[in-house]
Order: structure tokens, then sequence, then C-alpha cells
């Protein structure tokens, strides 16, 4: 796997994590993303392999991103903290793979990306996100968000979907355009990418404290 700007970040945001876990009264979401971020890499790794041997990859990338949809809806189901919503999560967290599979199977099959289910899990997230912040800002209680990690997570979780998701829904009709617009469309979801990894980096790292000595 070549070192790209991508792959930096992803490593620096993995470490900043695996920082986290060990941090006291760390959140459980936080614990969690270690093993995510790892999987994540792993993903890449074999993709990346599987494609310069010419081999298809679209199957390992529609399991995944099932996977990470429902990483993600556990995350948002431990930082919402309206109870109504959190059930509302667990519902879509058992009916979501059985509708995924369902496209799978009997719909768009593995022939291509899946993106009736990727749309509807694009917009399931980015509603949770938008209730986060309605449920954050309308807090009675003074915060300091910059300091909040569950803030920097559901920031760039919103924003990567917010991003991607034109591109993946439409991705289907993208194998006919020209190389160097399909060159330009993965610099572009690059730059997404790093952006969300430093934003989960600053969730990481937010709660540490630097202790400054004066000489």
């Amino acid at each position: 796997m070549i070192l790209t700007p991508e792959v930096i970040f992803m490593l620096i945001c993995l470490l900043a994590s695996i920082i986290a876990f060990f941090q006291p009264n760390t959140e459980l979401f936080l614990k969690v993303f270690p093993i995510y971020l790892f999987i994540t890499m792993m993903v890449e790794m074999i993709t990346f392999r599987l494609s310069a041997q010419g081999r298809r990859t679209i199957i390992i990338y529609n399991l995944f991103s099932v996977f990470e949809f429902m990483f993600y809806f556990f995350v948002l189901r431990c930082i919402i903290t309206n109870k109504k919503i959190k059930k509302a999560i667990n519902f879509i967290m058992l009916f979501y793979p059985l509708l995924a599979a369902l496209n799978f199977f009997f719909l768009q099959k593995n022939s291509s990306f899946h993106s009736m289910s990727y749309t509807l899990g694009c917009i399931l997230i980015i509603a949770l996100c938008i209730v986060y912040f309605i449920d954050i800002f309308q807090n009675p209680q003074s915060v300091s968000l910059l300091k909040i990690p569950a803030f920097w997570v559901c920031t760039a979780i919103m924003f990567s979907y917010c991003c991607t998701f034109p591109f993946f829904s439409l991705l289907n009709y993208f194998e006919s355009v020209p190389k160097i617009i399909y060159r330009n469309i993965r610099w572009i979801l690059a730059v997404i990418n790093i952006l969300s990894y430093t934003l989960f980096t600053i969730a990481f790292l937010c709660r540490i404290r630097i202790r400054r000595s004066i000489s």
C-alpha cells in the first residue's frame, strides 16, 4: 500500500485513537474507534492489492460500507441523549442490514455498488447528526464544544457523508466518464477523507490537558 497523504492521516488518526483509549474516563464510542480504524486500514490494504491485480473489489466495498454505517449508528446512539431517538436508532440498526441485504441479492446485486441502500444510510446518518447538533445547542448549560469529543466526531461524520453522498450515490454512473474526471474525483475524495481524519484526531486529543511549565 502506497504511503499517500490520506494513509498518513489515517495512521495519525489511528495513533490518536489509541492514545484516547488509555485516557481516564474515555467514553465507550471512543474506545471502539481504534478497532474501526484498524479494520478500515485493512480493507484499504486488501482492496489496493486486489485492484493492482485487476480484480474487482465492489463486493468488499459493499460489505464494508454497511459495516461503516452500523458503526456510526452505534456511535450516534452513544452520543445522542434523546431516549426516543435512541430507540429509533435501535430500530435502524436492526433493519438497515436487512434492507441492504435485500438490495444486494435482489435489486442491485453484487455486480454494482449498492447505491440505493447507501443513499438510505447517508440520509439516516445526516439526519441523526442534525438531531445531535440540535440537542447539544439546546442544552441550557454552557459548555465548551471544543473540548467535547462527541461534537468533533459528529462533525467529522456529517462532513464526510454530506460531501461524499453525491459521488457514491451516483457511483454506478461514473464508470464511463473520462479518466481525467475520475482521477480528479478520487483526489477530491482523498481530501475529504484527510479532513475527516483530522476532525476525528481532534476528537481523540481534545480532552488531553497540556501542562505548561514556567521557567
